[in-house]
């Protein structure tokens, strides 16, 4: 059972449709997946305050049917049962339909997971939702003196207070596009789509650009953070002490009258409201690795998740060829080339010309079928010496030059190359399923071509 079928169930068994199987098979699901428990406990409380809010105005509805009866022509000598049942119930649904227009938004969609706190607590509009969770999530609206539970969907409207317990992680989208992330035990309060308080707990935020005056600001405690830039972590480890890494941009940080401004790779710590001093992160990967979790759910194809994965890889790529020799890199084999290709591709080896040409060399020797597509892309890399290397690992892979030798690809400028560097890319396009340990062409409806012999193609260099 998935969540969609378990929240199609949950749905029947508040209308007294669900049989025992069924149920049966809703509460193993329940019992597994955190998230789809907490939508049902929403749910459910939401069912019941519903009728407990309409008690009055169904009531209402029977009295006023009974009414119209009475004053019907004819009433005596014919009783019509279901015309009562039919009034009352046109009549139920015309006053409850008034009393959710008064307090919905105009201009605004509301979710059925989400309409408790709109109904039945707060007329605010709201101001972010809840993207995704690891579990259940609790909210507070203002003036609610009780915490309630949040489906994955709801709604927040400005003022509330959302927290997670012990191994509960979550991602809020506000309205304008930003996204703010919360570790477990950790409570915020949204103030509006481009502010919020952090009470307890570690939160990172993505924020979105816009051309406006409005800035991104969260406080913590005596402090004010405000984004420059897009991407940065809060963390209060202690009541009176939060700490800021910045992963891009800038943040301005503002406390007791003093200001500074925190660079991306950096950390700054705020104690008892004073400004610390500007640390560097030795590895933000590591310092952020909470995050991981909720980008994983995101899904493979997340841009965010692929950029950590790439970043992961750039260092230990970095690493290998900072602390090992070429030799010990060259004994692992292909397991090699993705990190090696990450460090070549990665701002972390802007300055290392010379390890850029090392790892390139080794790629170019030990490169598999598979890393066919990681070659091409090389092809555009500005340094002759990286282009040389993927040049001739693509020749000793495919026998083909495309009508550039490698020493050209050294000896010409990057712009010289473009042309046959989107060449490439057109060939493996049509080419890919040629290969063994690549996945499946892009192109299914084109005709399969006969396997390549390598061994028969490599020499001499083929033009074209």
């Amino acid at each position: 059972m998935n969540c969609e079928d378990a929240a199609n169930l949950a749905n029947a068994r508040l209308d007294g449709g669900l049989g025992p199987e069924e149920t049966a098979l809703l509460e193993i699901h329940l019992g597994e997946c955190p998230a789809c428990r907490a939508m049902v406990e929403a749910t459910t409380l939401q069912d019941a305050m519903l009728r407990r809010a309409f008690a009055g105005r169904r009531e209402a509805a029977r009295e006023l049917a009974e009414r119209v009866i009475e004053r019907m022509p004819g009433r005596r000598q014919r009783r019509i049962p279901w015309l009562a049942m039919g009034l009352s119930a046109a009549a139920g649904f015309a006053v409850a339909f008034a009393a959710l227009r008064a307090t919905m938004p105009i201009q605004r969609t509301v979710s059925v997971a989400s309409t408790l706190p709109l109904i039945t607590r707060t007329t605010q509009p709201s101001v972010a939702h809840l993207s995704l969770a690891t579990g259940a999530v609790q909210f507070r609206c203002p003036g609610d003196a009780a915490w309630s539970a949040m489906p994955t969907g709801g709604t927040v409207p400005a003022g509330t207070k959302v927290r997670t317990g012990a191994d509960v992680r979550c991602e809020l989208v506000t309205a304008d596009g930003s996204a703010i992330r919360m570790n477990a035990n950790t409570e915020v309060a949204i103030a509006s789509p481009r502010k919020f308080e952090l009470s307890s707990g570690q939160t990172w935020s993505t924020v979105a650009h816009r051309a406006t005056d409005d800035p991104f600001e969260a406080k913590a405690q005596a402090a004010t953070f405000t984004a420059l830039g897009t991407q940065f972590d809060l963390s209060l480890a202690e009541p009176t002490r939060v700490m800021l890494t910045v992963a891009e941009g800038k943040v301005k940080v503002g406390a007791a009258g003093a200001s500074t401004v925190v660079d991306a790779g950096e950390q700054l710590t705020v104690a008892e409201g004073r400004l610390g001093d500007k640390q560097s992160v030795s590895n933000l990967a590591v310092a952020t690795r909470w995050v991981n979790e909720i980008l994983v759910m995101k899904g493979r194809d997340d841009p965010e998740l692929a950029k950590r994965v790439d970043d992961l890889f750039a260092q230990i790529g970095q690493q290998k060829m900072s602390f090992m020799y070429e030799e010990e890199i060259r004994s692992l084999g292909d397991h090699c080339v993705i990190p090696l290709v990450r460090f070549i591709e990665s701002d972390r080896s802007k300055d290392e010309s010379a390890k850029r040409a090392v790892a390139a060399r080794i790629v170019s020797d030990v490169a598999p079928a598979w890393a066919i597509p990681e070659l091409i892309d090389l092809l555009a890399d500005r340094s002759g010496e990286v282009r040389y290397y993927a040049a001739l690992a693509l020749h000793r892979l495919t026998g083909r030059d495309v009508g550039r030798s490698p020493d050209q690809w050294r000896a010409d400028s990057w712009a010289a190359c473009v042309a046959e560097s989107e060449s490439w890319k057109q060939w493996w396009g049509k080419n890919r399923e040629r290969f063994p340990g690549v996945g499946p062409m892009q192109t299914p409806s084109e005709e399969k071509a006969p396997p390549v012999n390598v061994a028969k193609e490599r020499a001499p260099l083929k033009k074209g």
